[in-house]
């Protein structure tokens, strides 16, 4: 399932780091909601996966030094997750704020003025074709140096760190989804104060239905929390 949410903003711009927006706000709500349930998610020295991805809509988007300009004065926002309860809980919350202020940039605002839950496509089928709606990270952690290295699809490294970020996420040492790198492009993302290489394209998606549907849901690769890895079926 996932969550729509439509924001109007008085201008026509947004901060240029919208994924860490949009991030501050879901935790906003999700704390004022259920600390508890936030505590076990974000508290210091917690680095749990989130069940959780999210991607946005902004029409026309055209980065201006440090803002990001946008086509109209509305933006959506969606959330999807495998945790209906998690969705239900965040859905509440966010209408709680409905038609409030929200501070932004510049002097701006955004205010919630729909947010609605609806169901998603349920996946059938053991191999997929996928088209990335948010780019794809695949990043691997040297805990020893604190530094992150990144794997664009091609060069040597990818499929393996990607492989460990699957075994990971479902617990298993070897049956895991196996992708296939079809067409794609590289993209620097500049987010969360850094600038994050990845992938936007179309790959395939070979394994278990359960993981399938739960990586349509909770997102593929490195980073799906922060607003990456989300995808979208074309087969």
């Amino acid at each position: 399932m996932k969550i729509t949410m439509v924001f109007r903003l008085e201008k026509s711009e947004i901060n240029k780091d919208w994924r860490r927006l949009f991030l501050s706000y879901l935790k906003a709500r999700i704390e004022e909601e259920n600390e508890e349930y936030f505590e076990s998610m974000y508290s210091e020295g917690k680095t749990i996966q989130k069940p959780f991805c999210f991607w946005g809509f902004l029409p026309g988007l055209k980065f201006e030094d440090d803002v990001a300009k946008i086509q109209g004065h509305e933006v959506k926002f969606y959330v999807s997750s495998t945790d209906i309860k998690f969705l239900f809980m965040l859905n509440n919350a966010c209408l709680k704020e409905k038609n409030k202020k929200y501070p932004l940039a510049n002097k701006n605002y955004m205010c919630l003025v729909d947010s609605k839950i609806s169901k998603t496509k349920e996946i059938d089928e053991s191999e997929i074709i996928i088209k990335m709606l948010s780019p794809l990270v695949c990043r691997k952690h040297n805990r020893e140096t604190n530094r992150d290295l990144y794997f664009l699809p091609g060069e040597e490294g990818f499929e393996e760190t990607l492989n460990d970020i699957l075994q990971k996420k479902f617990y298993s040492s070897t049956d895991v989804p196996k992708i296939e790198v079809l067409k794609t492009k590289k993209v620097v993302i500049k987010a969360y104060s850094a600038n994050i290489p990845s992938s936007l394209g179309v790959f395939r998606l070979k394994g278990n239905i359960a993981q399938l549907n739960e990586l349509y849901l909770n997102g593929l690769g490195s980073k799906t929390a922060s607003g990456f890895g989300k995808f979208e079926l074309i087969n």
